[in-house]
């Protein structure tokens, strides 16, 4: 997802409003994915294990004790966003 934010505008309150909706659906976007892979795991369509053996380090990678003290997703929304919202600046107000 950290991609996605470096190549999306956030000149507007608008673009702002659709990345948090995207955001929203991501829970959903998660539970389908989870739904399709336990019906893989019934039908036996499973990856390989060399591919599962490197998922525990990947997400250790991703994993802060404190998250304030690095970059977050919302750190890469640039500062240029400096978009009115009434409520300060969007990119303070979210």
């Amino acid at each position: 997802m950290h991609e996605l934010v470096e190549l999306m505008p956030f000149a507007t309150v608008r673009d702002l409003e659709n990345w948090i909706a995207r955001l929203n659906g991501l829970g959903p976007y998660m539970d389908q994915t989870i739904d399709l892979m336990r019906e893989g795991m019934r039908r036996g369509l499973i990856q390989p294990r060399i591919v599962m053996e490197r998922v525990p380090a990947q997400i250790a990678r991703q994993v802060v004790e404190d998250p304030s003290g690095g970059q977050s997703l919302f750190q890469c929304i640039r500062d240029d966003a400096g978009v009115d919202t009434g409520r300060g600046t969007a990119a303070a107000a979210h």
